[in-house]
């Protein structure tokens, strides 16, 4: 079985589902961040 674009444009999502999305992206982006900027920190202080 295949899945496309297509057999996912009629589902909609409620406020809540939406929020919660944001905060797990918010979150894996903000970890991104520290992941590259804490190396580089922990580096200029040796």
């Amino acid at each position: 079985m295949r899945l496309s674009v297509k057999d996912f444009k009629g589902i909609s999502f409620s406020h809540n589902t939406k929020v919660l999305y944001l905060n797990r992206l918010a979150m894996q982006i903000a970890f991104g961040i520290v992941s590259v900027f804490l190396p580089i920190f922990f580096y200029a202080l040796s």
